[in-house]
């Protein structure tokens, strides 16, 4: 029996080495903070699942729950196929939003859910649009383009009901 029997050969562990190495940094970076991002929009959304005080609103949180995590899911196949290393927990940049949410209530809440929601959109919106016209790696260029239209749709929802709702517009 030999020592290093049981263990991944160096052909295995170069082939992984390549492929992260084969992702630009910026690609790497991209996936990391989206990841970050979806996170932190599952975590927010499902508040609103549980807090909202309104039908609308809960509903909204629930299909966002499920776009946010349908999209992460999608995000997750590509990092492990590139061998991209995405975080594992809520950012501390994260945080203090849904800190400050988890400690509102009532109508408060679905106004300030629904400013937060629409403000984060709006940050990613960019971040992915320049994934997607000038990314190097082509799955996430792929994603980024598949996932723009759902966070555009994402946003102009979150504003018409945060106005609805009397919420300071976000522009």
């Amino acid at each position: 029996m030999n020592l290093f029997d049981g263990f991944p050969t160096l052909t295995a562990i170069s082939a992984l080495v390549v492929m992260a190495a084969s992702v630009s940094p910026g690609d790497q970076t991209f996936a990391q903070n989206a990841a970050s991002s979806l996170m932190a929009e599952i975590h927010i959304s499902q508040l609103a699942v549980d807090k909202a005080s309104t039908p609308k609103v809960g509903d909204f949180g629930q299909r966002l729950v499920n776009d946010q995590t349908r999209i992460a899911d999608q995000l997750e196949t590509i990092a492990s196929r590139q061998a991209i290393l995405l975080p594992s927990g809520i950012s501390t940049q994260d945080q203090p939003s849904i800190d400050q949410l988890a400690g509102i209530s009532g109508l408060a809440f679905d106004r300030a859910f629904l400013t937060e929601m629409a403000r984060r959109f709006q940050a990613d919106i960019p971040t992915i649009e320049k994934e997607a016209n000038g990314g190097d790696d082509p799955d996430l260029k792929s994603f980024a383009a598949k996932a723009l239209p759902v966070l555009r749709e994402q946003l102009q929802t979150a504003r018409e009901m945060a106005a609805s709702l009397g919420a300071a517009p976000t522009e």
